[in-house]
């Protein structure tokens, strides 16, 4: 008999691929690269990351999991320091012997991109976030612009923050046009939603720090957050006071953050911002999120940006935008539809659009849904990220393509977010159903504690009762760096509902998710696979409520009605009306004879022989896109599933307990055994990270894919 190693053969991988980032301070790799070293170490890369020694370099290598060295490098320019940072840069690298440096910020993006050529370090990432010299003159703004040059001409490649700051730095003959990019919509990181989401701790946060600063509940309040400096504008920010109040009695301007000594405003502005008793300075805090929460309007003058976060922040915590239309700025905030920009340094206008937003609270509440919905939808961490592994894995293979790493074939994750006691008490009748299971919290700690031992990230298909029964547990799953979908609200069957009735479930599941998590799932999965041939209208519905994709097609023989044929991989669908979803099918093995073998999860990773499921995604691995896996968290359990009786029979719960428990313990252990192997992602992570989109299979009404 053969064993198990030799049904299916795997090729030992060479050396992981090192990364190293190089910043000035701690300060900037905490705010900047929040979660992004996780997720590069996560897709297989040996991270380090090297700043100014600091104690919070160490706090950041601990979050992320990732290697810190720390290294003297001034902000400031100093020529004499800056050589011997050079030296001590060169000799690290050196040593450290990476295949990738991605440095960025003005002092670190120029040192480290020397330091790697010098070093001989193949691909070397300069990550653009803006441009100094845009604020400069004389011979400080030549000496910024050479500085722009050598960093941009010792690199292979360089990222731009945003559309507006590429065209500038062609405008300005930086650097060529064929080496640089954009992430996405913008920005070097996206925007963590779930951060700023207002929350009855971050709401307790605010209260305590509306009292310490004295501003009375009632009072109306313009907010600033960043370093107080005169590339932010500040200078300005009296007469924009001035100008709103004259719509807004008893206006406070809080100013979030500190003075920025490296960039002071004039003397004279510092002392009148102090001595305003209109005005509020919190000074440096790390975590501005709470102080949205105290804001009604967000003025943001700054003069120069690459990308700005801050406008996106405020969004998601409910705060309108006024600002000027800078370089940066005009990607983050659509003027009229998402905020409001007036011409750069027009004090006057931006008190007067400040203002307008006090006279007109409607139009202020509408910007900042369009706002926040944006930041939900098109700044995504996790999208970023992608993008930025790509441009990874491309130049990689352009420039070094003898050191780069054999990466482990991909697998798609997933989790049908429910309650098993709630849905079986439902099933069985008990007219108690709706109130949560006790051990539900046991369920999902022991998934997230498996998913975190195995670097392993998902989406989760949140069905909208659990959620609202435990909003805690959408929070965690979110900070943990998982990606949020919908499973509809009640597990209704889909073909037993009408269509509106279909749309009202799925809507309100979208309302619970996006007001616990403040992201807009983009993916659908039907209860019990239940989306077959007769309601194929229901993907008309997906499209329209604003889903990209769906997960409902399983060509298992327990799926009645299935819409078929369904492809092994990935598809996309051209529906009835010219629109398109893609379509994520659970896993499924061909043996001899076409036999069709589901091996996606569930109950079928009980009673399959693990040979027969290890072989089947490895084949289906190296010939499609990534197989796609689901689970429960019930499957999870550490603890023999016991159904909370209340209205069920004795026997009723005996038979679904005897039925649901045996062998459930394998699944865990087989996935641990499967990501040994494997990487896993999340689905909507691997959607943003293709680049060459299949024809779509169209779907006719009666529900067949016409290829």
């Amino acid at each position: 008999m053969l064993d198990e190693a030799s049904v299916f053969r795997v090729p030992l991988p060479i050396e992981r691929p090192r990364l190293v980032y190089v910043f000035a301070h701690a300060m900037s790799a905490d705010r900047l690269l929040d979660g992004q070293l996780r997720a590069m170490r996560e897709r297989g890369y040996d991270v380090t990351v090297i700043t100014s020694p600091d104690p919070l370099l160490d706090e950041v290598a601990e979050r992320e999991g990732v290697q810190a060295i720390g290294l003297p490098m001034a902000r400031a320019i100093t020529p004499a320091q800056d050589l011997v940072t050079l030296r001590e840069l060169v000799g690290v690298l050196r040593e450290l012997d990476p295949h990738i440096v991605n440095a960025g910020t003005t002092k670190a993006g120029l040192l480290g991109m020397i330091a790697a050529r010098v070093a001989g370090v193949p691909v070397r990432v300069y990550v653009l976030r803006g441009l100094r010299l845009e604020t400069q003159t004389g011979l400080r703004r030549a000496l910024l612009t050479a500085t722009e040059v050598v960093a941009t001409a010792c690199s292979s490649w360089v990222v731009v923050n945003s559309e507006s700051l590429r065209r500038r730095f062609h405008e300005l003959h930086l650097g060529p046009r064929s080496k640089t990019s954009v992430l996405g919509a913008g920005s070097s990181n996206g925007v963590r939603a779930e951060s700023f989401l207002p929350t009855p701790e971050r709401e307790a946060i605010a209260e305590a720090e509306r009292e310490r600063l004295d501003i009375p509940h009632g009072t109306p309040v313009i907010g600033f957050v960043g370093r107080i400096s005169r590339d932010k504008g500040v200078d300005g920010l009296l007469e924009v006071l001035d100008r709103a109040s004259e719509h807004a009695a008893g206006l406070v301007l809080l100013l979030v953050g500190d003075f920025d000594e490296d960039d002071l405003p004039d003397p004279e502005v510092v002392k009148a911002l102090r001595d305003d008793p209109r005005v509020r300075i919190t000074g440096y805090v790390r975590d501005p999120a709470p102080y949205y929460l105290l804001m009604d309007v967000l003025v943001f003058p700054s003069l120069r940006e690459g990308f700005p976060n801050v406008p996106l922040e405020a969004a998601v915590a409910g705060v309108a935008v006024a600002g000027y239309a800078a370089t940066g700025t005009v990607d983050a905030v659509l003027d009229g539809e998402t905020g409001t920009l007036v011409p750069l340094g027009d004090v006057d206008a931006l008190g007067r659009a400040a203002g307008a937003y006090f006279a007109d609270p409607d139009r202020r509440a509408r910007h900042a849904a369009r706002a926040r919905e944006r930041a939900v939808k098109d700044f995504a961490p996790q999208r970023v990220w992608s993008d930025l592994s790509s441009v990874y894995e491309r130049l990689l293979s352009e420039r070094a393509p003898e050191r780069a790493a054999a990466t482990k074939p991909s697998l798609l994750l997933s989790i049908d977010l429910e309650d098993w006691g709630q849905l079986v008490a439902r099933y069985l009748g008990d007219p108690g159903w709706d109130r949560a299971d006790t051990a539900f919290g046991r369920q999902m700690e022991a998934t997230l504690d498996l998913f975190d031992r195995v670097g392993a990230k998902a989406t989760f298909f949140v069905l909208g009762v659990t959620a609202k029964n435990h909003p805690s547990v959408l929070r965690d799953i979110v900070d943990r760096g998982h990606e949020i979908a919908s499973h509809g609200y009640f597990h209704s069957p889909v073909h037993e509902m009408t269509p509106e009735a279909f749309r009202d479930d799925v809507a309100q599941s979208i309302d619970v998710i996006a007001s616990t998590t403040g992201r807009h799932p983009r993916g659908y999965r039907a209860p019990a696979f239940s989306l077959n041939r007769r309601c194929v209208w229901a993907l008309e519905t997906l499209a329209d409520l604003g889903f990209e994709y769906d997960s409902s097609q399983n060509d298992s023989p327990k799926v009645p009605d299935r819409i078929r044929p369904v492809s092994d991989g990935a598809f996309r669908i051209e529906l009835p009306s010219g629109r398109t979803l893609w379509e994520l099918p659970p896993a499924m093995a061909t043996l001899p004879g076409a036999v069709r073998i589901p091996i996606g999860g569930g109950t079928y990773w009980r009673v399959l022989p693990y040979p027969m499921i290890r072989r089947g995604l490895h084949d289906l691995a190296t010939r499609s896109s990534p197989p796609a896996l689901y689970f429960h968290p019930y499957e999870f359990d550490p603890e023999p599933l016991r159904l909370e009786r209340g209205g069920v029979s004795e026997a009723q719960a005996l038979r679904m307990e005897l039925r649901t428990n045996p062998r459930r313990h394998v699944i865990g252990e087989r996935l641990a055994r499967i990501a040994s192997e494997f990487s896993f992602q999340p689905y909507e992570e691997y959607l943003a990270g293709i680049r060459q989109k299949p024809r779509p299979a169209a779907l006719s009404r009666s529900g067949d894919y016409l290829r």
